[in-house]
This record gives structure tokens, C-alpha cells and sequence, in this order.
């Protein structure tokens, strides 16, 4: 994730334990102020990465989307 990129400052209820403990050591390594990443921040997998900005299990190849609005999934 770039930076400059928003996360969301709520978690979901299905929010898992995982990504609750990413989320958290992203916070304490200083990557995020006032809910923006403060720097680059390289994931495993598109869905990691939707998933700890947005604070539940997302399915990053549909939530991702180009400048078109063309999901990820359709790009591959």
C-alpha cells in the first residue's frame, strides 16, 4: 500500500485475530498517523492488504479496482 493510503480506524466483528494483530503492529511500528499510512507498506497478497486497511476479511481481487473501476480479478 502506498503511502498516504486511508485505513479505517473500526474493525468489523468477523475481523480476525490475524489481521486485529497486523493492524495493531502497523499502529506501533509507526506506519500509521491519524488513520494514513505514513509509508509504503508491502503486503503478501491483495487481500492481506484490503483487509488490514479496511479492517475485515476482504477479498482483495474485488475490492481493488484501477483508475477504470476494472476490478483486480479482471486484470490477472
Amino acid at each position: 500500500m502506498l503511502k498516504g493510503s486511508d485505513m479505517s480506524p473500526t474493525e468489523t466483528n468477523s475481523c480476525s485475530n490475524s489481521i486485529k494483530t497486523l493492524r495493531a503492529e502497523m499502529i506501533d511500528n509507526g506506519w500509521v498517523e491519524d488513520w494514513t499510512l505514513t509509508e509504503s507498506v508491502r503486503f503478501t497478497s491483495p487481500s492481506l492488504a484490503a483487509s488490514a486497511l479496511l479492517g475485515g476479511n476482504q477479498n482483495g481481487l474485488i475490492m481493488w479496482l484501477n483508475d477504470d473501476g476494472v476490478q483486480l480479478k479482471d486484470l490477472q
